[in-house]
C-alpha cells in the first residue's frame, strides 16, 4: 500500500491489526508513539533500551508465544542500542520486520539501518501519514 492509499485507509476509518514491540527510551516519545499506534488499532508493548527489547523478544520465542508483527526501534538507547539489537535478533535468528526510528535519514545511514536488519525507517517527526504508510506494509487493516 503505497502512502496515498494509506491516507485514503486513514480517512476510512481503518485499524491496524497486530502486536508492536516500541523500543525508545525517551519517556515522552515512547509516550506519543504509543498514543499514536494505539490510536491506530495497533496493541503495542514498550521497553526502554535494545537489551530490553531482545530480552522480551526472545523470550516470547522461548516460551512459543507468538512474535510480534512489527518492532519499532530507536537507534540511539543507552545500554544497547537499536542497530546492536536488531543485529543481535538477526543472528539468533528472529524473523520480525524491525523499522529503525531515528532523526537520522542520511541516505548513508539509512543504508547502515539496513546493513544491521532494520526493514523500514519511521523519521523523527513523523507525520501521521508516514505513520500509517510504515504500519501498511506490516500490518493488516480492518474496516470500522
Amino acid at each position: 500500500m503505497n502512502a496515498q492509499k494509506a491516507v485514503q485507509a486513514d480517512e476510512l476509518k481503518l485499524k491496524f491489526q497486530g502486536d508492536v514491540l516500541l523500543c525508545e527510551d525517551s519517556a515522552f516519545s515512547q509516550m506519543l508513539v504509543k498514543q499514536d499506534l494505539v490510536s491506530l488499532g495497533a496493541n503495542v508493548h514498550t521497553c526502554q533500551n535494545g537489551q530490553e527489547a531482545v530480552d522480551i523478544i526472545m523470550k516470547r520465542a522461548k516460551n512459543k508465544k507468538k512474535p510480534f508483527d512489527l518492532v519499532v526501534m530507536n537507534i540511539i538507547m543507552p545500554v544497547m542500542d537499536g542497530l546492536e539489537a536488531a543485529q543481535t535478533l538477526s543472528w539468533r535468528g528472529v524473523k520480525v520486520p524491525m523499522v529503525s526510528f531515528s532523526s537520522n535519514t542520511a541516505p548513508s545511514d539509512l543504508e547502515n539501518y539496513e546493513s544491521y536488519g532494520m526493514s523500514n525507517h519511521l523519521h523523527k517527526p513523523y507525520s501521521k501519514e508516514e505513520m500509517i504508510a510504515c504500519l501498511s506494509k506490516y500490518l493488516r487493516a480492518e474496516s470500522l
